[in-house]
């Protein structure tokens, strides 16, 4: 995890302890969007409810990544994407 991930990592762990989040695992699934096209989310989430999430987090984001977050979120509307920003000092958390 770099430092931007790390924090994020720390925050989603926060919400684990709080019982918000069930599990939190980095890096820990990849997505198949197409014939040699595949997408890893930063955060796999599963809430406290069953609830699926995914979160990219990114200081900056380059115009590929973020067609695949959109087209993941698109193929698969039984789970919720995010994309975490840190903007200013505070995070900035925008559904897909």
């Amino acid at each position: 995890m770099n430092r931007l991930e790390l924090e994020f990592f720390e925050r989603l762990e926060l919400r684990r302890h709080a019982g918000d989040l069930c599990f939190v695992g980095f890096e820990a699934v990849t997505l198949k969007l197409g014939p040699d096209l595949r997408y890893t989310p930063d955060f796999f989430v599963m809430t406290s409810d069953g609830y699926i999430q995914f979160f990219e987090t990114k200081g900056f984001m380059r115009d590929d990544s973020r067609v695949k977050l959109i087209a993941a979120a698109q193929m698969l509307p039984m789970f919720t994407f995010f994309l975490a920003r840190k903007v200013r000092g505070a995070w900035d958390v925008e559904e897909m």
